[in-house]
């Protein structure tokens, strides 16, 4: 199994986290829309970077919590972006975005770094993690499926997932 190490995302980090953003939306473009890529990448940055920036400005005053995920060389091979679910149930969390960098997918990172999240928060009395999958990510349907997320609501083009944390040990 992958060994994984969580560290909150410094400046350095998060530049990177906001490049494999737009390189990933960038990506999609091409793929959904196809889009030639010079102008799939021009796209991306025109309609996510200011609000991928913004967004990462005010994460700390809104309580959400971004980790840099490192293998067992210290390399970082991806993120976590995790927000309150709602005020009303403080032991609960909300995975907001996961991202493994490209040339890091397909090796099992996504799942370790799942798991590695899992034990933070059990860890601080968090019960329960929920996130969103949309219904055309069939490989992230599977990583949620093969770690024990149910789900919970159907939404418009996604459905909302849940998984019990309380008897996950630390380590």
């Amino acid at each position: 199994m992958v060994r994984i190490a969580l560290a909150e995302l410094t400046d350095e980090e998060r530049e990177a986290f906001i490049v494999e953003d737009i390189a990933d939306y960038a990506s999609q473009l091409e793929r959904d829309e196809a889009c030639p890529p010079k102008r799939a990448l021009e796209r991306a940055r025109e309609e996510l970077e200011a609000q991928l920036r913004q967004q990462h400005a005010t994460a700390v005053e809104h309580g959400h919590r971004r980790f840099t995920a490192t293998d067992a060389s210290d390399a970082a091979v991806g993120w976590l972006w995790v927000t309150p679910f709602d005020p009303s149930t403080p032991n609960i969390a909300f995975l907001y975005q996961i991202t493994v960098k490209a040339a890091m997918r397909g090796r099992g990172f996504g799942a370790a770094m799942l798991t590695a999240l899992e034990r933070v928060l059990a860890h601080e009395d968090i019960d329960e993690l929920r996130l969103n999958v949309n219904d055309g990510n069939l490989p992230a349907q599977r990583l949620y499926a093969r770690a024990g997320y149910v789900a919970v609501t159907q939404l418009v083009g996604k459905r909302q997932l849940r998984k019990r944390l309380g008897e996950i040990p630390a380590r």
